[in-house]
């Protein structure tokens, strides 16, 4: 058995169809023809067929030119013991060195990994490659002694360009999920980075600099580079250890100059649904159950939260879980965020007043099984929304507000009260899911547990303060700090959501219908006694994710709007 066909047979044994295998050889013999190679590891990757790990499961492993991870082992650390790591196999990191390494090096270097590992597979190389290696890397020290060079010379087009792949490869590395550009009056001209939530100033320009950088940024974001008085988008894409990895621009005018947001959308860093929901197993039941379309029995899956708490990401990653090479997705978005492989995309134009109503006829005429919304924003989007799931088609969509039983409010508020009867009837028998989300700073792999004496006490202070929502367990850990997440103990975030799942059953949706209708929403408590209903609280939700270890206390507190500070022990 070749490699290749080893690598089919473990990845059908995890989910590919030998539909899928067919598609991906096909598309690979088509690129062929053209003069183009591309391996099928590649193209799997790109359709997304299966998760990221499975693939370098299947195939052994990763490419020696590609990094598993944005970043392995901190820079810093790799410089001191003239390392590099290629990849990550299972719980062993590959790892090209130039000379041997002691058994405390190597711990420092498992200790550091950005995943748990064992062990080391240690690969010889000389110092050039490792030199190149690292120097490919380390976008930071480019870019200062790039910004430099640029100072002391005329600011040529050809020296913006390598910054700005410098600044996109940086907060890429970094996990940034923003970039922010301020063309101010000196010393104002700031890139900062959004990471785990929190905005930091990293590089800080001369205003002339950051002028170039705003021109060239813009031109090729399809803008009109010499329009600063009024706010333009955009979109970028670079080409990023391997693929593509999008970026969307939002240019406005501000009181002493101009600001740039590129917002990072990297499809292949999308989160699978059980990183999204861990150890809910009555949520992913409830998913699997929805992702296999069949037939149109029609329905609507609601994800609600502020702005940036995850909304589209949680919509992608559902998204993403569906066979979306055997039935057709179309997704209706202003502005389209992730580009997903197989779907069809409609970027709505508001520049001539488009609106999603107006495209009501023409998509169904598309013959669509599921529909994406990117947004529920006005009385067209809503009633067009609901028009689908009642027509038979499953229907995803993203909405603000900042609990489960607000959502379902504030959807209905949005549709005019000639249609509100209607409206309420067709969401009360067609609403399927219905998930509110919040971000919460989850610890990283460092994070340490505790004695029981300590968690004990812990649990006292915490179950006093929030009144007996949570407790702390023996599953709970405490931040420690490492080289990975800069010595904060914190890295990454995670969803903490407050869920409600309806079953399908008539006298269960007419129960539901009449809360809805004489109730306004105002007894939430009552959904808990309707037969079929499942009422997931974000205490509950905390809970699992203080249980697991995911987040600490202080955090599963403040996820539930619990400020007060604890006594450390």
């Amino acid at each position: 058995m070749t490699a290749e066909e080893l690598a089919k047979t473990r990845l059908l044994e995890i989910g590919l169809t030998p539909q899928q295998w067919f598609t991906v050889t096909t598309q690979q013999r088509l690129l062929a023809s053209q003069g183009k190679t591309i391996t099928v590891k590649e193209l799997l990757k790109r359709n997304r067929f299966v998760a990221d790990d499975g693939i370098q499961e299947a195939f052994g492993g990763e490419d020696e030119n590609t990094v598993a991870s944005e970043q392995i082992l901190p820079l810093s650390l790799c410089r001191k013991y003239s390392v590099f790591p290629t990849s990550i196999s299972g719980e062993t990191l590959n790892l090209k060195t130039t000379k041997p390494l002691n058994q405390k090096q190597k711990q420092r270097l498992m200790d550091a990994c950005s995943t748990k590992v064992k062990e080391l597979n240690l690969i010889p190389t000389d110092l050039k490659d490792l030199a190149q290696l690292l120097f490919a890397n380390d976008a930071p020290e480019q870019l200062e002694d790039l910004i430099s060079e640029i100072r002391s010379d005329d600011i040529s087009p050809r020296l913006i360009q390598a910054a700005i792949k410098l600044i996109l490869s940086q907060a890429l590395m970094g996990r940034a999920s923003d970039i922010h550009l301020d063309k101010k009056p000196d010393p104002e001209a700031w890139i900062s980075y959004r990471i785990d939530s929190e905005l930091k100033q990293v590089h800080l320009l001369p205003e002339s600099i950051m002028a170039a950088l705003f021109t060239v940024l813009k031109s090729e974001c399809g803008m009109d580079a010499a329009n600063q008085r009024s706010a333009q988008d955009g979109r970028l894409s670079m080409k990023y250890r391997g693929r593509n990895v999008d970026f969307r621009v939002a240019a406005q005018p501000v009181v002493d100059g101009e600001t740039l947001t590129l917002r990072i959308l990297d499809g292949h860093n999308l989160p699978t649904l059980e990183t999204v929901f861990p150890q809910q197993k009555l949520i992913l039941n409830r998913i699997d159950s929805l992702i296999k379309v069949s037939g149109k029995a029609g329905g609507i899956v609601i994800i609600s939260g502020a702005t940036g708490s995850g909304k589209s990401t949680t919509q992608y990653t559902l998204a993403n879980r569906f066979a979306r090479d055997r039935i057709n997705i179309i997704t209706v978005e202003d502005p389209v965020e992730y580009l997903l492989p197989f779907a069809r995309q409609i970027q709505i134009q508001a520049s001539i007043k488009q609106q999603a109503k107006e495209m009501e006829r023409s998509i169904l005429r598309q013959d669509p099984d599921v529909l994406i919304f990117g947004e529920i924003r006005d009385t067209d989007s809503a009633t067009t929304a609901l028009a689908f799931a009642e027509s038979g088609h499953l229907v995803l969509c993203t909405i603000h507000a900042n609990s489960v039983v607000q959502t379902i409010e504030r959807f209905m508020s949005m549709v005019d009260e000639k249609s509100k009867e209607d409206a309420l009837y067709i969401l009360a028998h067609h609403l399927k899911l219905a998930v509110h989300q919040k971000l919460a700073r989850s610890l990283c792999k460092c994070a340490e547990g505790q004695d029981q004496k300590t968690i004990e006490a812990i649990s006292l202070q915490v179950k006093h303060a929030t009144h007996g929502q949570l407790h702390v367990g023996p599953g709970a850990k405490k931040r420690k700090g490492c080289p990975q997440c800069n010595n904060t103990g914190i890295k990454g975030r995670v969803a903490v959501h407050e869920t409600l799942m309806i079953e399908e059953n008539e006298h269960l949706r007419k129960a539901f219908s009449n809360w809805m209708i004489h109730e306004k929403f105002s007894t939430p408590e009552k959904l808990h006694s309707m037969n079929g209903v499942d009422f997931i609280t974000r205490a509950e939700t905390a809970q699992t994710l203080l249980n697991i270890g995911a987040i600490d206390p202080d955090v599963a507190m403040n996820a539930i709007g619990i400020n007060q500070a604890r006594e450390t022990t």
